[in-house]
């Protein structure tokens, strides 16, 4: 957004002052006292909606809907992180699944 403001050779020579003084330009020192007083963001405004709508969707089309497989889902993915931790213990690295 492109914004216009007039101001009186006073207030001009306050901020070209100022601006001269932080190292910086008029409009960039203008700019950062604008957005330095606007409200936060509206919480509801999350510019990853898309993202996460996506990620969630494909969790819910890959949630098994068998108990029994989901029990053993979970059993091979304990299985998975005790053999990772046993080659990384084996070898001296770190665990990347520590208990």
């Amino acid at each position: 957004m492109v914004l216009t403001i007039s101001l009186t050779p006073s207030e001009g020579a306050r901020l070209n002052a100022m601006a001269l003084h932080d190292g910086v330009g008029a409009a960039e020192l203008a700019r950062k006292l604008v957005t330095d007083h606007l409200p936060p963001a509206s919480p509801d405004t999350n510019v990853n909606q898309g993202a996460i709508d996506l990620l969630q969707s494909w969790i819910q089309d890959e949630a098994p809907s068998d108990p029994d497989h989901a029990l053993a889902a979970e059993r091979e993915l304990q299985e998975f992180k005790r053999n990772m931790n046993a080659n990384r213990a084996a070898t001296g690295e770190r665990l990347p699944f520590p208990e």
